[in-house]
């Protein structure tokens, strides 16, 4: 019986490891907007952003994926006028954020080089908000979430070894916890969230959607 038992596992491994790839995945965002005005008195800063999302996944077979993600994020307003009578005297804010989750991925439907799949994340993010003034830089916010989130994939295959991957995010379901605490005072508020997202405007859904480059081994 143990023999049995063995043979079992050594083929239903083999199945597995036969059927299973790994692959690595990205996305990465830079954005930036020098000073406008809407008249003489009302101006809006200049502000540079920054993304970055490694991920690492491993197909267990032709339809379940798992794997975790890693991002980085960084946001910077600059020349903010903090006194109108005063607007020589500036300041800068910087928004730096991270991220790590862990993710299943489920392929619905395949035709040729497209694939349709959904994804479901658990994450947990920090992020803070800092002031620099001169060469004085002060944390004044800082705040962190976790939560759970679904949404749908699109992917297309370039050739055997990559494909290009869409995340339709104006189209999910999120909850989760967040927490924000004022650094000054100590103060601490959370509130919890639930939601389901699905934009009904062109524009809105285009907002809404990231394009990242997967490889696979």
């Amino acid at each position: 019986m143990k023999r049995v038992i063995i043979v079992l596992i050594i083929l239903a491994t083999t199945s597995l490891a036969g059927n299973a790839q790994f692959f690595i995945e990205g996305n990465i965002g830079v954005t930036y907007n020098s000073d406008y005005r809407y008249d003489t008195s009302q101006s809006n800063p200049a502000n540079f952003s920054f993304d970055i999302s490694p991920q690492v996944g491993y197909w267990l077979n032709d339809h379940i994926a798992v794997g975790t993600t890693v991002s980085l994020r960084q946001r910077i307003l600059k020349d903010i006028v903090i006194d109108p009578d005063n607007p020589d005297q500036k300041i800068e804010q910087r928004f730096p954020g991270w991220e790590f989750a862990v993710f299943g991925r489920y392929k619905l439907w395949g035709k040729e080089n497209f694939s349709l799949l959904v994804e479901s994340s658990i994450f947990i993010d920090g992020s803070s908000v800092k002031e620099k003034n001169g060469s004085n830089t002060k944390k004044i916010q800082s705040e962190s979430t976790f939560g759970l989130s679904v949404y749908p994939l699109i992917s297309y295959d370039l050739t055997d070894k990559f494909s290009i991957i869409t995340t339709c995010s104006f189209l999910s379901l999120d909850l989760s916890s967040h927490s924000i605490k004022d650094e000054d005072t100590g103060t601490k508020n959370r509130y919890n969230h639930f939601g389901f997202n699905a934009q009904s405007t062109v524009f809105e859904s285009l907002a809404n959607i990231q394009i990242g480059f997967i490889y696979n081994f």
